[in-house]
């Protein structure tokens, strides 16, 4: 059935939902009343030829207005195929009503029962906004030709009907209720409808184009994505350029400092052969001295080749294997060593000069400090202050101190005199701290981001 329905209706598959629903329901009104139509003719007839009232003859008047009703129902049927809802749609409904019409005019039976016929008029008046599709007006003019209807009815069949003055009136004013109420509803639910129908296209409206707007964008986003895709590839392959040239210069950076290392080794183990062969303490000291200076410059080179790293040295570690080299060196084996380091890098512009100062004083500490001493003690701790941003050295043994009136600002010695050319390279400042012994503080700007914990 609805294979069928769906076949007998597609002239109306791009219609309206609505009208496409309402010639759905007409249709099957029509295909009920073309079987019904016919029986209740056959049954009206076999009931005159059976009541007096009739003479025992089917009345003409009577069953001549079913029949034209099954006509009509079967044109209004053909011309909802056909496409014509709305023709279609009023014709039947019209007719219909007609129809009850003709039968209350010309029905033999008693008052009651053709007065009760009004209920079925009002009953298909209730199909109103069914058959209307543009004009809700229509539904008022509808009520209002079943009013006039009424009137001349109660008016004609006065007699017939045997009613009073209230009673004609008082039938006429609660029929005309009925028409007047089932009018308003009827407009109301039509009104309503359309209404809905007219916002639900607005908004399918906006929606194909918000639709289009977003295919648009869409499209416009492909072609975006195409083209960071096609940037992506070039990136990738420059970031496979630049990862070959920096892996490469890695390499060149690590045989730099590998070869400067090697080659400050190489100046270091000349001196020392050179000292070997001096064989004057005075001399022997100041070779030594130079050993160790380039040997610190040469830690540094070493650390960051060892570490793979081009840019910093970390100034705890350089610090502790720098002041071992240095008792090694200074052959002061079962020294009491402490050590106290945070986290400090430093970049070769300042771990160089920071290196030589870290050994002027532990190198004075091993050549001065110690002559005598029962239970010889070197500390050296590296911090970070974070309120200040800068990075402390601190050199301290248990020795016998400084000597007396010395000014390590006015200071010839070469030591100190180097120790103040760094510290003016690195912006930094020497104190000498109190206690037994001789403590050096030394302190210089470092960059926040080179500080770290403990070590």
């Amino acid at each position: 059935m609805e294979r069928l329905f769906a076949r007998l209706l597609r002239r109306y598959e791009n219609a309206d939902i609505v009208v496409a629903l309402k010639a759905r329901f007409i249709l099957f009104l029509c295909a009920f009343a073309l079987v019904i139509i016919p029986i209740l003719v056959v049954h009206t007839a076999y009931l005159h030829t059976n009541n007096p009232l009739y003479n025992y003859r089917p009345n003409f008047y009577v069953l001549a207005p079913e029949i034209l009703l099954f006509m009509v129902v079967a044109l209004a049927g053909r011309l909802l195929l056909r496409g014509n809802f709305a023709l279609s749609a009023h014709l039947l409904f019209a007719v219909i009503q007609a129809v009850i019409w003709l039968v209350m005019f010309f029905d033999s039976s008693l008052g009651v029962s053709r007065l009760n016929t009004l209920v079925l008029i009002v009953a298909v008046f209730g199909m109103a906004p069914i058959v209307t599709s543009r004009r809700a007006i229509i539904i008022p003019l509808y009520a209002a030709a079943n009013i006039l209807m009424l009137a001349i009815f109660m008016h004609t069949r006065t007699d017939d009907l045997a009613l009073s003055f209230g009673q004609f009136w008082d039938h006429v004013a609660d029929n005309s209720a009925a028409f007047i109420i089932a009018s308003i509803i009827s407009y109301n639910l039509f009104s309503i409808t359309s209404r809905a129908l007219r916002s639900a296209r607005d908004s399918n409206v906006r929606l194909a184009k918000t639709n289009e707007e977003l295919a648009a964008a869409m499209e416009e986003l492909r072609a975006t994505n195409e083209e960071f895709e096609a940037q992506n590839l070039e990136l990738i392959s420059s970031q496979d350029l630049l990862e070959r040239s920096l892996e490469e210069k890695l390499v060149m950076l690590k045989e730099i400092h590998h070869r400067v290392k090697n080659n400050l080794q190489v100046i270091s183990s000349l001196l020392s052969l050179q000292q070997s062969r001096l064989g004057d303490e005075e001399l022997d000291s100041i070779f030594l001295q130079c050993r160790n200076r380039v040997l610190a410059i040469s830690r540094v080179h070493e650390q960051m080749y060892q570490a793979g790293d081009f840019a910093r040295v970390e100034l705890g570690v350089y610090a502790k294997g720098l002041t071992s080299d240095l008792i090694r060196g200074y052959s002061r084996g079962g020294m009491d060593i402490k050590f106290d380091m945070e986290e400090v890098t430093l970049d070769m512009e300042k771990a160089i000069p920071c290196g030589l100062i870290i050994n002027e004083l532990v190198s004075n500490s091993l050549r001065h400090a110690f002559s005598g001493a029962e239970r010889p003690g070197l500390s050296v701790s590296v911090r970070h202050e974070r309120e200040s941003g800068r990075c402390v050295v601190c050199v301290c043994d248990n020795g016998s101190g400084l000597p007396a009136g010395l000014d390590i600002y006015s200071a010839e010695t070469m030591g100190f005199t180097l120790v103040r050319m760094l510290l003016r390279q690195l912006a930094g400042s020497l104190e000498i701290k109190d206690g037994p012994g001789a403590g050096f503080r030394v302190s210089f700007p470092v960059a926040a981001r080179n500080a770290g914990g403990a070590a």
